[in-house]
C-alpha cells in the first residue's frame, strides 16, 4: 500500500496544481441524495418483508389467524419501515464510515430489529390493543433478514459502480500503525464515504519531521500536487499545520487527523463538548456484565444446534476426507487460549497426514501439503466445523480472536498478547478481512476493534458475515 514515488519537478507543478483543481471541482458532490436512496430502499425493503410476513402468517397455521384489511396492512407495513429506518438513523448506519467490513452496519441492523420488537410489545401493553405476538416476531424477524441480504446487494452493487468510477475522490492517508490500516479498509470497503487511498506516505514522506513539525513545505507541497487529493488525513502529530491550512484551502482539500498524537492507537477515545470546544478523553471501559452471563449461553446453545442442523454435511465431509487421502478425518493441534491456556483445537483434515504438524500454516491454496477435498475446505471454511465441539467443552467461542500455536504466542509483544484477555473463536472479523493472508499478530487492529466493541449483537453480525463469506467460497 505504501507508495514512494519521486516527486514532481519544479515545472510539473503548475501542470499538477490546474489536474488538481480540475479534479477537485468534479467530485464537489453532495452524498445526501445517495442517502435519501438508501433511506427510501429500507423502508421499501422493510415493508415488502412485512407485508411476505403477513402472507405466511395467513397461509399457516401459526398464531391465531387474525386477519385484517390489506390498506391496513400496507399502513402498518410502511410505518413500521419508517420507524425502523429511524432507529437505522439514530444508530448512524446512513453516516459514512460507520462499519468495519459491513460488520459494524449488520450490528446496527439486528441491534434496531431488536429495538422495533421491544418498542411494539411496550406499545401493545401501554395502549392494551390485541394484536397478533406470532405475526410481529415474523415481522420483525423477516424485516431484519431482509435489511441483511439488501445491504449486502447495495455494497455489491454500488462497489462496482464505483469502481468503474473514471475519477473516484482520492484520499491521502499520512502516517504508519493501525490508525492508517484501519482507515484505509474502511475507505476501500466502504465505498459510500466516497473517498478511495491512493497512497500512505510516511511523515517524513511528507516533509514532517521526527518532532512532528512540518519542516519542510515545499516537500509537503509537491507530494499534494503529486497524488491530488480531496481529502488528507494524519495518523500522527503535525505540530505545524497552520503552516499548509492556506494551500490546503486554496486547492479546496479537506483535511482529518486522529487522536494517536496522544493516546496511541489502541485506547478507546470518548469526546465532550464544552461549549463548542470539543474534547477528547480516554474512555473507561464499562462491564457489560449482560454481555458475559449472555455470551457462554450464546456460544453453548449456537454449537449444539449448529451440529444437530450440519451434522449430515459433517458426515459426509469425514467420508469425503478418508476416501480422498489415507489418514484419520480430524486433525488436532495444540492452540493457545484464554490466558495463554493450552487446548487441542479440532479442524477437518486438509493436508496429507504424514505433512501434518505445527509448520506455519499454509498461505496458498497451491501448497503441495493440501489435498483436493482440502483445498475445497479450506476456500469455504468448513475445515473449521469441527470447532463447535471445542465451543461446548468451554475452550473456544464461536466469536473471538483466532487462536495461534505456541510458539507465535511465545513471540508476542506486550501489546499482541491483549489478544489473550477473552477466549478465542473459530471466526472473527479478522477472518472476513482481506488481511486474513496475512499473520493475524501483524494486524492487530481488528482484534482491538473487536475487543473494545464485543457484544451479542456484534458476534451476530459476525457469524452472519461469515455465513455470506462461506456462501461466497462455494
Amino acid at each position: 500500500m505504501r507508495e514512494t514515488a519521486s516527486e514532481p519537478t519544479i515545472s510539473e507543478i503548475p501542470a499538477l496544481e490546474r489536474r488538481a483543481e480540475r479534479i477537485s471541482t468534479r467530485h464537489r458532490r453532495t452524498p445526501a441524495a445517495l442517502r435519501f436512496a438508501e433511506i427510501f430502499l429500507d423502508v421499501v425493503t422493510v415493508a415488502v418483508a412485512i407485508e411476505l410476513s403477513y402472507w405466511l402468517y395467513c397461509t399457516s397455521s401459526l398464531g391465531t389467524q387474525s386477519r385484517y384489511s390489506a390498506h391496513l396492512v400496507l399502513s402498518i407495513s410502511i410505518i413500521l419501515g419508517a420507524m425502523m429506518s429511524g432507529l437505522l438513523n439514530i444508530a448512524g448506519v446512513y453516516k459514512p464510515g460507520t462499519s468495519l467490513l459491513r460488520v459494524r452496519e449488520s450490528e446496527i441492523v439486528l441491534r434496531s430489529s431488536f429495538q422495533a420488537l421491544m418498542v411494539l410489545i411496550v406499545l401493545g401493553w401501554l395502549v392494551q390493543i390485541p394484536y397478533p405476538r406470532t405475526w410481529t416476531c415474523l415481522a420483525i424477524l423477516l424485516a431484519c433478514l431482509a435489511l441483511l441480504v439488501q445491504k449486502q446487494l447495495l455494497h455489491t452493487i454500488t462497489s462496482r459502480f464505483h469502481l468503474a468510477s473514471r475519477a473516484p475522490s482520492r484520499a491521502l492517508i499520512c502516517g504508519s500503525g493501525n490508525s492508517a490500516k484501519i482507515i484505509a479498509n474502511a475507505l476501500r470497503h466502504s465505498v459510500e464515504i466516497g473517498y478511495i487511498p491512493v497512497a500512505t506516505p510516511s511523515i517524513t514522506d511528507m516533509g514532517i519531521n521526527e518532532d512532528g513539525e512540518l519542516a519542510d513545505l515545499d516537500r509537503h507541497d509537491r507530494m499534494i500536487l503529486r497524488y491530488s487529493p480531496h481529502l488528507v488525513i494524519f495518523t500522527s502529530p503535525v505540530r505545524n499545520i497552520s503552516d499548509v491550512l492556506d494551500f490546503y484551502r486554496r486547492q479546496e482539500i479537506r483535511f482529518a487527523f486522529t487522536p494517536d498524537a496522544v493516546f496511541g492507537n489502541d485506547i478507546r477515545v470518548e469526546w465532550l463538548e464544552i461549549d463548542g470546544i470539543l474534547l477528547s478523553m480516554e474512555g473507561s471501559e464499562e462491564p457489560n456484565w449482560l454481555y458475559d452471563v449472555l455470551k457462554p449461553v450464546f456460544d453453548f446453545v449456537g454449537a449444539a444446534a449448529l451440529l444437530v442442523v450440519l451434522g449430515p454435511v459433517m458426515m459426509l465431509i469425514a467420508a469425503l476426507i478418508r476416501l480422498d487421502s489415507d489418514g484419520p478425518c480430524i486433525f488436532r493441534q495444540t492452540r493457545m487460549g484464554r490466558n495463554g491456556k493450552p487446548f487441542k483445537m479440532l479442524k477437518f483434515r486438509s493436508m496429507h497426514s504424514h505433512l501434518c504438524g505445527s509448520e506455519r500454516t499454509p498461505e496458498s491454496a497451491l501448497d503441495p501439503r493440501i489435498t483436493r477435498v482440502g483445498r475445497f475446505l479450506r476456500k469455504t471454511s468448513l475445515d473449521e466445523l469441527p470447532q463447535l465441539v471445542n465451543v461446548l467443552r468451554g475452550e473456544i467461542s464461536l466469536v473471538g480472536p483466532r487462536p495461534e500455536m505456541p510458539f507465535i504466542v511465545n513471540s508476542y509483544t506486550s501489546a499482541q498478547r491483549v489478544r489473550l484477555s477473552v477466549k478465542p473463536g473459530i471466526t472473527g472479523i479478522w477472518q472476513l478481512s482481506a488481511d486474513r493472508r496475512f499473520p493475524i499478530h501483524d494486524n492487530m487492529h481488528y482484534d482491538i476493534y473487536y475487543l473494545r466493541e464485543r457484544g451479542i449483537f456484534l458476534d451476530l453480525a459476525i457469524l452472519i458475515h461469515t455465513l455470506f463469506f462461506a456462501v461466497r467460497g462455494i
